[in-house]
């Protein structure tokens, strides 16, 4: 048993590997090489990072049934979180990598939770798989895991909360919203089927929206008063503003406009819905 995490002092745990590597043979330890290469992986940034991505991948295979399982689920939670982090910084190949990593570990099992899967690993697998346009994938991950959701009273909701996000990727915008009419008792998924909504009501263009947008301004400033920490607080409202800048007349064909809120939106520190509001503008130079 090797007395090391990852979520811990990086330079303690650099300290018990070298000790390690005074004491033992280096290579007849495959658990001590992978958290090394781990450690490795979150220092390095760059070409480096990616190098020790590569690595630490190629030893989590070779030596997939020598690391206990506890840690390996860990292991494999880095490599994602490290694919998220580079594709948010518009590295758009690794949300290949995501996807692809999100189906193997679905094979192996380190994603499960009592055999089943959490609402927000649900959720990132639907949100990655969408952006990579897998959508019969998705179909048949939701309707395969609909009765497996774990660590939630509303299952159910949850199935069409997810639902709801295929659809409107698909253009299928009344059953979209067929499928939010939920009441959740989490609050991320009372704001994410607001913003939903209004992404609706913002493709089929109908006067409801600049209503719901106003609605949602003044629930977003009441649960921040209770609930709502500052960077969801912040998120949630420059999607509001941008939306509504967006949807003005004197934004449309205004290519200095469009290419100035297009900037504003990637530049943002902390916003909802970034992807889809890009895409909106983008469309806005394309019509």
């Amino acid at each position: 048993n090797v007395p090391l995490n990852l979520r811990g002092n990086l330079l303690e745990n650099d300290q018990i590997l070298a000790a390690f590597k005074q004491e033992i043979d280096w290579e007849d330890e495959p658990l001590l090489k992978v958290y090394d290469m781990a450690i490795q992986l979150i220092r390095g940034d760059g070409a480096a990072g990616e190098q020790a991505y590569r690595e630490l991948k190629r030893l989590l295979t070779l030596y997939a049934r020598e690391i206990p399982f506890k840690a390996l689920k860990q292991f494999h939670a880095l490599c994602r979180n490290y694919c998220t982090r580079e594709y948010n910084k518009s590295r758009g190949a690794f949300l290949h990598e995501l996807f692809a990593l999100y189906q193997e570990h679905l094979e192996l099992g380190p994603l499960f939770y009592q055999q089943k899967l959490t609402p927000a690993t649900l959720r990132n697998i639907v949100v990655c798989a969408l952006r990579t346009e897998a959508y019969d994938w998705v179909a048949q991950f939701l309707e395969a895991y609909r009765d497996r959701i774990s660590s939630t009273n509303q299952p159910q909701a949850i199935y069409r909360f997810n639902l709801a996000n295929y659809h409107i990727a698909l253009g299928d915008y009344e059953r979209a919203l067929d499928c939010l009419t939920d009441r959740y008792d989490d609050i991320y998924y009372q704001r994410a089927a607001k913003r939903m909504e209004l992404k609706i009501y913002y493709e089929i263009d109908l006067e409801v929206l600049d209503a719901k947008i106003a609605a949602f301004k003044i629930y977003i400033y009441r649960i921040s008063k209770k609930v709502l920490p500052a960077i969801p607080r912040e998120g949630n409202n420059n999607f509001i503003d941008l939306l509504k800048q967006i949807r003005r007349t004197n934004t449309r064909f205004n290519l200095p406009r469009i290419q100035k809120l297009t900037e504003k939106v990637s530049t943002k520190t902390s916003i909802a819905e970034r992807d889809w509001l890009l895409q909106k503008l983008k469309k806005l130079t394309q019509d």
